[in-house]
């Protein structure tokens, strides 16, 4: 009997202290082995991942030469520079809108909603003037690789204005970049899955990563409905949020434990269907996969630094660009806001972090003097 209230005084001596301890915030630990931002990015030296402040020219002169308004570099998951208005969403990102709607396909390809192998006259798509029997018989999976052969005007400009005569290409046989068919991709998916391609966005992107400037109210289509049906589907989004999905890209479609994109269809979309040759010449850097812009390992960029091989990019007029780069785990977002920048300055950006970095770092080489305990963001 002495036992047991021995026993009972201990319990309850117990309860008391746990009681009276500071209740412990839960930790906010990444699932996988990788870093991934939560409501903000994190930041880090440029050290902690693999690139050699040393080696940097001065990053305030750097900005001001590539004229952009913001740019996001992301290294390992965590910001290694921020500069400028990233922060900033009401400017539109022009084409790299493609590379982010080809991301969300996958899903729906797998599905069953969305054929590769339907044509256009399976799906009832025509447009003014009306389209060729030839031009209806382009594939889904000719309009995703811009192969359709269809050379209707589309609704906005920007694309090829050497592009060849209707009728006069067999869809798949050539490469076009051709908005017409990027913006009957946006409506195929739309007609298939029901929902706008900004809702879908909202769902399968924007809201699982946090976005941290997306509003889904502000997106807008744009393009003349008197040249063609088919909107062309704007994006306004910001340069750091733009920065998480090319980290989501990096990262092969995984965030932070849960599959966003099926790794498969991130190696397939990346993976070249248009050759060097047919993209940008036998001297240019490009191959083309499905809606992506492929450091090809043939062309200019690889030959001058190997840390491009396996690198892609989406590319918009006036100065967006999101370049993806593996060989060194790195993303760079850039934006000019005013529609005045050039690929000549995302480059100036990439080749200096890709000429700081350390080949032959391992991730966690890094002793972080202000963090001690900085293994405990792995598993």
């Amino acid at each position: 009997m002495r036992l047991i209230k021995c026993l009972a005084g201990a319990l309850l001596l117990g309860f008391a202290l746990t009681a009276c301890q500071p209740e412990k915030k839960a930790e906010n630990r990444s699932k996988t082995k990788y870093i991934y931002p939560g409501e903000t990015w994190s930041k880090a030296a440029p050290e902690k991942h693999g690139f050699d402040s040393s080696k940097l020219p001065d990053l305030d002169q750097l900005a001001k030469d590539s004229k952009a308004t913001a740019l996001a570099v992301v290294a390992g998951g965590e910001m290694i520079w921020e500069w400028g208005h990233t922060e900033e969403y009401t400017t539109y990102i022009a084409s790299c809108r493609k590379s982010i709607l080809i991301s969300m396909y996958g899903k729906y390809i797998d599905s069953g909603l969305i054929k590769r192998r339907a044509t256009l006259a399976d799906l009832g798509i025509d447009d003014i003037g009306g389209l060729y029997e030839l031009e209806k018989s382009a594939k889904v999976e000719d309009i995703l690789a811009c192969r359709s052969g269809v050379y209707h005007e589309p609704s906005n400009g920007g694309d090829d204005e050497t592009k060849p005569k209707r009728n006069t290409v067999t869809p798949g046989t050539h490469y076009c970049y051709n908005n017409w068919d990027f913006n009957v991709a946006g409506f195929i998916l739309e007609q298939a899955t029901g929902k706008t391609v900004y809702q879908l966005m909202d769902e399968n992107l924007a809201k699982p990563m946090q976005f941290q400037d997306w509003h889904l109210e502000r997106q807008k289509y744009g393009g003349d409905t008197k040249i063609s049906y088919y909107k062309a589907y704007h994006m306004y989004i910001s340069t750091r949020d733009f920065a998480r999905f090319g980290y989501l890209m990096l990262r092969k479609g995984n965030w932070n434990g849960t599959q966003l994109i099926k790794e498969s269809w991130v190696k397939e979309i990346t993976t070249t269907n248009s050759t060097l040759e047919e993209v940008s010449g036998k001297n240019g850097d490009f191959s083309y996969g499905y809606m992506w812009w492929l450091f090809d390992d043939n062309g200019g960029r690889v030959r001058s630094n190997p840390l491009y091989h396996g690198g892609y990019l989406a590319r918009g007029s006036g100065g967006k660009y999101l370049a993806v780069l593996p060989a060194a785990n790195l993303v760079i977002a850039y934006k000019n806001a005013d529609n005045k920048g050039e690929i000549s300055g995302m480059y100036k950006v990439i080749d200096a972090f890709l000429n700081a970095y350390d080949t032959g770092y391992k991730e966690g080489d890094y002793d972080d003097p202000e963090n001690e305990n900085q293994d405990e963001t792995f598993d």
